[in-house]
């Protein structure tokens, strides 16, 4: 039952290709691991808020967390809930083929 439940899942949010992740960082914050919004709302590589990364087990400000770290945090995020999280980035990265 668990490895039907998980192989759902993985078919619900394909993994992405690396191309794909690339294309999120630099749409999100230009591939910069402290990127911060303007209004300090978004942080990281991914842009994540503080309830969105707290939900994923991050701890501490994701500007300041290492880039595995911040990956880390988004493919769980990304395994949870596809690329809605990053709703005009996201659409970029998914169209991203090479």
């Amino acid at each position: 039952m668990l490895v039907e439940a998980i192989f759902a899942l993985a078919m619900q949010h394909p993994t992405p290709t690396p191309e794909q992740w690339a294309a999120l960082r630099m749409c999100e914050s230009s591939n910069r691991t402290n990127a911060v919004s303007r209004t300090g709302k978004y942080r990281g590589l991914y842009q994540f808020d503080l309830p969105t990364w707290k939900s994923v087990g991050g701890t501490g400000d994701p500007a300041i967390a290492s880039r595995t770290e911040q990956h880390k945090r988004a493919v769980m995020l990304y395994a949870e809930r596809g690329w809605q999280p990053w709703y005009h980035c996201g659409k970029v990265a998914k169209h991203t083929t090479e």
